[in-house]
């Protein structure tokens, strides 16, 4: 044994090539202690990983070099740098390794663009990234797209590849996304509108004979509302007994509210619908969650309905708050509000729904008409959904171009992130969040106050929505700067003035923070603040937003946790029940986390500042910049009918994704 421990000391500290992979080999896996399995487990990854690189390096190289007629035996002759890739390269490889030349492509399109990253390259050789992470920044940063100057794909990745490795892959996709749209804000708001303009619906059918439609170039803040409108909808048809799992219900859902089903109907009626014409085939008898709308990875709705049974509850949140800036729907200690409606965990209350088999009352009927959702529920020309929409306080003034984000989803550009905040002016909870110079939460609270809509009543955008949320964050010298400046605000300073006072009220209200320690839920302030605060699920890696999220004790309440801010943190569906599966959490300071394994090791978390570090603004200089114009190209290519298109449709179009019918071979 003690032979063994010492190659595994000496395995931990060296890097990858032949000497790693030669101790790895004397390492079988039966004869590694338990403690020290996750030990070897991340040097096998790093090993992995500069295995990959090689391989990539070798594709690239076969794609530079020269054919082998008319040279000498032995004879290493490469075309220049600078010259094309030869076009035989991809079947070469493909004959080599026995793959499809759709992989081939695909694979040799990676390694030519690792190699006009070097940083990249050597990080992944290094094995200080992995293969997902590498494929994040060529994704993002592919010198043959020129949609990025070279100056600024260089002062991304010197940025970038740093931080990386202690990002997942998700987390890094949207911390780039968010700086490229931040080094050059103007040309990418142009590419924006040119994909916008090129927006379209697409029908082909799969392998298994169904159909997918789907629509491409969407505005992101009108794809996540109808996205959470979908939600919201299946979520209450689910709590009143549809037998179909979330996915199913979305589904049918978006068709009937496209093929005309629905049309004229109220919500309440769209969901009487639903429960009386299941189809034959709707059980919930798969992983719950598939195909939902909000959880890029597979995450479950249903199964935080399902695990949600005695966890505490988030808040169902209406948009509709009392005087005081309050909801009251946070009062309800089992996630409903006081009219019955329940919460989706992402701040939007759901009609509740009787009969739920469809032989019971009508769900018009489950409460006297016009108590809290019921004003909506009636409505047939309904009221748009409000999404959560983060953003700075000086980017809605015109004071930057930083990015904003939409949870769930992603960076948007900050004229997006302005419609959006006009739009959900009124119907939609307001919040602040004040931040240190690192861009974390000092303080943060509920606002009254809106800005003034800047034109005549009944004219311009509509600026009512049904719920959703508004966090403006600001830092301390950039109140202290919008508050003594009325004509930089404008609209905008009667909820400044509302901020600052605030602020000058900051110690009561960090005590209000822990006024009932003893509460069984954490609610009202105290549970804003944490879902502003941590960001998201505080769970190793884990980027589910905080209101997708249950508001958990880190000692249990049960085992005398207290309800305050250092002892509160969301989790979601995954992680929670992690405490209960030999997992130890434990929170040394408010919003910093510390997960110890059932192996015996130590995860660090904390949610991400408020405000990221981006690059400032960079476009090249005036006449030095040779990319093309976004604003110029072909048109649109979805002018035909949908079902008009490719000569009347005789072949089913082949779906948007990469060929899956051979998966990467490592």
């Amino acid at each position: 044994m003690s032979g063994v421990v010492e190659l595994i000391d000496q395995a931990v500290d060296q890097p990858p090539g032949p000497r790693l992979a030669a101790l790895l080999a004397q390492l079988p896996w039966s004869a590694v202690p338990n403690a020290r399995l996750v030990e070897v487990l991340q040097a096998r990854s790093r090993q992995l990983a500069h295995d990959q690189a090689c391989l990539f390096a070798g594709m690239a190289e076969i794609a530079r070099a020269t054919p082998v007629a008319g040279l000498p035996d032995g004879a290493v002759a490469r075309a220049a740098e600078d010259a094309e890739d030869f076009q035989w390269a991809s079947h070469e490889i493909a004959a080599a390794l026995t793959w499809t030349p759709t992989t081939a492509d695909r694979e040799l399109d990676f390694a030519l663009t690792l190699r006009g990253l070097p940083r990249v390259f050597a990080a992944l050789e290094q094995g200080l990234i992995d293969r997902g992470k590498a494929k994040v920044f060529c994704d993002h940063l592919d010198p043959a797209r020129r949609e990025l100057t070279p100056a600024q794909i260089r002062r991304l990745c010197e940025h970038f590849v740093p931080l990386a490795p202690r990002w997942t892959a998700r987390q890094l996709s949207r911390r780039l996304l968010a700086a490229i749209q931040a080094i050059d804000p103007d040309y990418h708001r142009r590419r924006y509108r040119r994909g916008l303009r090129e927006r379209g619906v697409v029908l082909f059918l799969n392998r298994d004979g169904t159909a997918t439609l789907s629509g491409q170039g969407l505005p992101p803040d009108e794809a996540a509302a109808a996205a959470a409108r979908l939600d919201r909808l299946a979520e209450a048809a689910k709590r009143a007994g549809h037998p179909g799992r979330l996915g199913q219900i979305t589904a049918d859902l978006y068709l009937g509210m496209l093929d005309g089903s629905f049309h004229g109907l109220t919500e309440a009626q769209i969901l009487d619908r639903l429960l009386t014409s299941r189809r034959p085939d709707d059980r919930d008898d798969t992983d719950a969650g598939i195909g939902d709308t909000s959880d890029p990875e597979g995450g479950s709705e249903a199964a935080d309905a399902k695990a949600g049974a005695g966890w505490e509850p988030t808040s169902a949140e209406p948009g509709h708050a009392d005087p005081g800036g309050r909801n009251r729907a946070d009062e309800s200690p089992t996630g409903e509000s006081p009219t019955g409606e329940g919460s989706t965990g992402d701040g939007q209350a759901c009609p509740t729904v009787a009969g739920a088999t469809g032989s019971g009352p009508s769900p018009t009927a489950a409460r006297p008409a016009g108590t809290g959702e019921d004003r909506w529920r009636g409505e047939r020309i309904g009221i748009r959904q409000g999404i959560e929409l983060r953003v700075g306080l000086a980017t809605v003034l015109g004071c930057d171009q930083r990015p904003a984000e939409i949870p769930g989803l992603g960076p948007i550009d900050a004229e997006t992130a302005r419609t959006v905040a006009a739009r959900q002016r009124r119907g939609a909870r307001w919040h602040f969040a004040i931040l240190d110079t690192h861009g974390y939460l000092l303080l943060a609270g509920p606002l009254r106050r809106r800005p003034r809509p800047g034109h005549p009543p009944g004219t311009g955008p509509p600026d009512r929505v049904r719920g959703g949320v508004v966090e403006l964050h600001l830092t301390l010298a950039e109140l202290r700067r919008f508050a003594a400046d009325p004509d930089l605000t404008g609209d905008w300073t009667g909820l400044i003035a509302e901020i600052a006072d605030r602020w000058a009220d900051r110690h009561r209200m960090w005590r209000e923070l822990g006024k009932d320690p003893r509460a069984r839920f954490a609610r009202g302030a105290l549970a804003d603040h944490v879902r502003i605060r941590d960001r998201s699920c505080v769970g190793p890696g884990c980027d589910r937003p905080a209101r997708r999220s249950q508001l958990d004790h880190t000692i249990d309440h049960g085992r005398g946790g207290d309800t305050v801010q250092a002892n509160i943190g969301p989790g979601c569906w995954r992680h929670h029940p992690d405490k209960d599966r030999g997992w130890t959490l434990t929170q040394p300071r408010p919003g910093h986390f510390v997960w110890i394994s059932p192996l015996g090791r130590t995860y660090r978390t904390r949610g991400e500042p408020i405000r990221p570090d981006l690059p400032d603004p960079d476009p090249p200089p005036d006449g030095t910049d040779r990319r093309e114009d976004p604003d110029t190209g072909p048109g649109n290519p979805h002018e035909l009918r949908i079902l008009w298109r490719e000569g009347n449709n005789p072949a089913p179009l082949p779906p948007p994704a990469p060929d899956a019918e051979e998966e990467p071979p490592f």
